[in-house]
């Protein structure tokens, strides 16, 4: 029988969510450190986009068959591991910094290595949110992450650029990605993390058959196929990542010689960019029993574009009308990913959230890659402003179409999951008897 969510457990889960910030706060002074290094010594679109597409790709790969795993092993132990693997990779990077001329090959490599290790982490931490958190505060914590994560993004580069300048070289401040990892491995230590159903039985039977592997891959896949309008939004969020990763992958070439800017007006926009994120995320603790969410979805996915216009539009020089539309762009990203995610949480069996978060998320995530890769191809032949007009034009077609012309409207209206998936489950043994 799987657990069910209490106060107690939402307790232990704040203490872990406490170390994890640590951790995230990190790992984005360390990621802002190493785009602004490709971007200086490199000055390439390409290469940003080659860093990115193996970070990125690797993850997209490896995340839904990491998930079917998530569902079976020890959370803890799981996410222990690929904290400390991702720390450790971070060492080797600072060595070879210290000590080496840096070949750009390293560096691609340990991106994807840390790509691989998150893959693991990040389904199993976003399964933890259904399993400790009662149904009534999932909204609320996840607004509440959006907002961690926005401080996060905000103070990260800013921080990042004032060390960038205070050490003149990059290596030593990949010591504190690995020193936050010693405070985000401690809470974990000493929480509590229930157990599903699948993961006990998986440490009975102390390992996990092919068959079942693969059977509950198809189910996962069967369950978004036949829920309402779910396999509808994990399309358009995939075409919707494809089309906003630009802006983000380009950023710190369209800032450095595009608009002439300096490490500081770069980590000025994330800024922006991630206080519009807190704001979002403030609003959506404001807003509660939510009705026609899908609605609300729509609306802001077009408020993300105006914002992005703005960006794409700016004239030369002129950071502060940067400024307007990364606020603009970040005010839209929580409230449309909180309501999401608040619908799977609530849609998807406990039993299945390892699976689900991993396949939905590498679903919505797939483009990505293969954008951070083409973009920055394409901005070398045509520059980075037609690349982002291209994008936005699309972005618009494509969501309006989705919304008339698909069931996009109506994911979210179930609510009998357990009994579909109880279904599901009837309808295998009766296929097992046949044979």
């Amino acid at each position: 029988m799987n657990a069910i969510a209490s106060q107690r457990s939402f307790h232990q889960y704040l203490i872990f969510w406490i170390g994890q910030i640590f951790s995230l706060l990190g790992s984005s002074i360390v990621q802002f450190a190493i785009i602004w290094w490709v971007t200086i010594e490199y000055q390439s679109e390409l290469y940003l986009g080659i860093a990115a597409f193996l970070s990125m790709g690797v993850f997209v790969l490896l995340a839904p068959f990491a998930g079917v795993l998530v569902d079976r092993w020890n959370r803890k132990w799981l996410i222990a591991t690929a904290d400390f693997l991702q720390a450790f990779v971070t060492l080797i990077l600072l060595l070879i910094f210290k000590y080496t001329t840096i070949p750009l090959w390293s560096v691609f490599l340990i991106l994807a290595l840390k790509g691989t290790f998150q893959a693991f982490h990040t389904p199993a931490v976003r399964s933890l949110i259904p399993l400790m958190i009662p149904k009534k505060n999932l909204n609320q914590m996840n607004s509440i992450n959006f907002i961690f994560n926005g401080v996060i993004n905000l103070v990260g580069p800013l921080i990042g650029a004032f060390l960038l300048d205070l050490f003149l070289r990059t290596y030593p401040i990949f010591w504190i990605d690995i020193g936050t990892f010693l405070l985000a491995i401690i809470p974990l230590l000493v929480i509590t993390i229930p157990k599903t159903k699948e993961e006990g039985e998986a440490e009975e039977e102390e390992k996990i058959a092919v068959t079942s592997y693969t059977k509950e891959l198809r189910e996962i896949f069967n369950f978004i196929r036949t829920t309402r309008g779910l396999l509808s939004l994990l399309l358009l969020a995939t075409i919707l990542n494809f089309l906003i990763t630009p802006v983000n992958t380009l950023a710190p070439y369209y800032i450095k010689f595009d608009h002439l800017g300096d490490s500081y007006q770069l980590a000025y926009v994330f800024a922006f960019y991630y206080g519009g994120i807190l704001l979002g995320g403030a609003l959506m603790l404001i807003l509660r029993n939510l009705k026609n969410k899908m609605l609300i979805v729509l609306v802001f996915i077009y408020v993300g574009f105006i914002g992005y216009l703005i960006l794409a539009v700016a004239p030369f020089g002129y950071f502060w009308i940067l400024w307007i539309g990364a606020i603009i762009f970040g005010v839209a990203m929580p409230i449309v990913n909180v309501i999401t995610q608040t619908i799977f949480q609530t849609t998807v069996p406990l039993s299945m959230q390892g699976r689900f978060q991993a396949v939905a998320f590498s679903l919505s995530v797939a483009a990505m890659p293969i954008s951070m890769l083409v973009s920055g191809a394409i901005a070398e032949q045509i520059g980075i402003r037609l690349v982002l007009y291209s994008c936005i034009v699309i972005g618009v077609i494509v969501t309006t179409s989705m919304w008339l012309f698909t069931e996009l409207k109506h994911v979210g209206t179930e609510i009998t999951s357990e009994l579909k998936l109880q279904k599901m489950e009837e309808t295998t043994d009766i296929n097992i008897k046949k044979y």
